[in-house]
Parts: structure tokens; sequence; C-alpha cells
């Protein structure tokens, strides 16, 4: 009695619904992604005639409200605690550039506390923002 052996037979895998789910994977989470808001806070930013476009550098944002608030990159800070929290960030970079954003309205002691602080840190790269007419 002859017995035949079984036929070989390879397997395909179709790669055509892989990449499918791959792609809808990609535009779900596209579409659902929360991109970074630049400014945290609104503000009313003077107008300056002269001035440089600063979006390319790495700085560290300081932002102050007409009531008194104060935001280091985004996150409230309390008066007392930004020296400690710039002189961290010193010791993790070579050079530190500061930008600071204030309302039009906001009280300039408050502004004046800042600029003390970055003195007393010897930090020299200070900006201003302000807002083209």
């Amino acid at each position: 009695m002859q017995y035949r052996s079984p036929v070989q037979q390879t397997a395909i895998l179709n790669l055509t619904p892989l990449i499918d789910i791959v792609f809808l994977l990609l535009v779900f989470f596209m579409l659902t992604a929360h991109f970074v808001e630049e400014q945290v806070v609104d503000l009313a930013l003077p107008t300056a005639d002269t001035g440089d476009d600063l979006r390319a550098q790495q700085a560290h944002k300081i932002t102050l409200t007409p009531s008194g608030a104060m935001f280091l990159d985004g996150e409230p800070i309390h008066a007392n605690v930004l020296s400690h929290r710039l002189a961290t960030l010193m010791q993790t970079k070579d050079t530190l550039v500061l930008q600071l954003a204030a309302d039009k309205e906001t009280p300039f002691e408050h502004i004046v506390q800042v600029l003390d602080v970055a003195r007393a840190l010897h930090i020299d790269n200070l900006e201003i923002l302000t807002e083209q007419p």
C-alpha cells in the first residue's frame, strides 16, 4: 500500500489589514493629541517698534499678571520660591535665558522684583517680551 505524503503548503501572510490598522491608529492619535499652547495666561503685552523674533530660543518664561500672580514656564509660582527655582535651573544649564512677559496693567513693583531676583543670581540674559504694533 502506497501512501501519499501530505502536500507542503506555504503560509502567506497578508499585511494589508495590519497596515490599515496601523494607519487608523496613527490618524486617531494625531487627531486626539493635545498640542502645547505657548501662552497659558492671557496678557495684553505692551508694544515696541524694535525687537527680535525670539521663538527659536530655549528660554524660561516668567509671566506676570495684573493681579500679581507669577508663572514660571506656565506653572504658578510664588515670588519667594522664584529665586530657588531659578538657582536650580542655573545648575542644570550653562547659560540661562529668561523671558519676562508682563501685562500692561501689571504694577511696576512686581517687574522690579523679578529683575532683582535675576540680578542677585547673576542672570545676564533677560528679555522683556513685547508685541509689534
